[in-house]
């Protein structure tokens, strides 16, 4: 009786060879999956994010402002380097002393874009709940022109909602 000892160098190439066709037709599709989350997640965290300032804004009844902080502590309009939400009383647009910094977010993966409406240099919600600034925040996972852009609106009735609108970050 002949005893099975491996495979064959036939056998293995067979094998490998298959190996390469499911690689070939799965990484892409991991990578897409990829994109549409990592869209999926900025929107959503924005979403909290700006919900939960509108909401710092009426319970504290005073200005909630959200923005990346420049090294002055002022509003610079670069979200794509993160963004900090801080209570505002002087609406002024920059982090005093004696005011409260509620949160703060890193930035975006440095393959994404972000296309943000020229009046959002800054998000700021009065006491009661209006924004001082409306346009939109869109988000490009891995490239400008990529098809899982997914888009945020803020109204000045300070309503944020998701938008279906596909655009890019061109």
């Amino acid at each position: 009786m002949r005893r099975n000892r491996g495979l064959t160098l036939v056998e293995l190439m067979v094998a490998l060879v298959i190996a390469a066709i499911l690689l070939g037709i799965g990484v892409p599709a991991l990578t897409d999956l990829s994109n549409r989350s990592r869209a999926q997640d900025a929107v959503a965290t924005w979403y909290t994010d700006l919900n939960y300032a509108r909401q710092m804004a009426a319970a504290y009844q005073t200005s909630v402002t959200v923005c990346h902080l420049d090294a002055e502590n002022a509003c610079d309009g670069q979200w794509n380097l993160g963004y900090d939400i801080f209570v505002d009383t002087d609406a002024d647009n920059a982090l005093d002393a004696g005011e409260e910094r509620l949160q703060q977010r890193q930035g975006i993966d440095d393959q994404d874009h972000l296309k943000i409406s020229s009046s959002l240099n800054q998000v700021r919600f009065s006491a009661d709940g209006f924004s001082a600034h409306s346009g939109s925040m869109i988000y490009c996972p891995a490239s400008p022109t990529s098809e899982y852009s997914l888009k945020l609106s803020i109204s000045n009735t300070g309503q944020i909602r998701y938008n279906s609108d596909t655009e890019d970050c061109d």
